[in-house]
């Protein structure tokens, strides 16, 4: 597991915690001395996970957006890809009507899930009335 930066800080406070606790303990035994220094380290460990908290948050939600504009992008890629073969396949539809065709149908979302949702018999009088 990769350590980072904050990671590394909240070890090093922890050990300095415990290293100005024994001192405490060492240097006077029988004295209850406050916890000053020990109640600011706490609170540099506290704060320093608010901070890690909220940066994993905000790089997360970004992360989502990011796969999420990806993902719809892949989709789109793929049903231009599956509308051209289907053009393609199609007989009596020459090179420069078909990218015609392509183009326009393109243009509209609602187009391409007619086109996909009409028999093959249908498809080519109806890209006629397109063109």
């Amino acid at each position: 597991m990769l350590e980072t930066g904050a990671t590394l800080r909240i070890r090093d406070l922890i050990a300095n915690y415990r290293n100005s606790v024994e001192e405490l303990v060492k240097s006077e035994p029988n004295k209850r001395k406050r916890g000053s220094k020990s109640e600011e380290v706490i609170d540099i460990v506290v704060e320093s996970m608010r901070d890690m908290k909220g940066a994993y948050q905000e790089h997360t939600a970004a992360l989502v957006d990011m796969v999420s504009c990806f993902k719809h992008e892949k989709e789109g890629a793929e049903r231009r890809m599956k509308l051209m073969a289907l053009l393609r396949d199609v007989p009596g539809l020459s090179g420069d009507d078909r990218m015609k065709a392509g183009l326009s149908i393109l243009r509209d979302n609602s187009l391409i899930d007619m086109v996909f949702q009409l028999q093959s018999g249908k498809l080519l009088p109806f890209l006629k009335k397109l063109l």
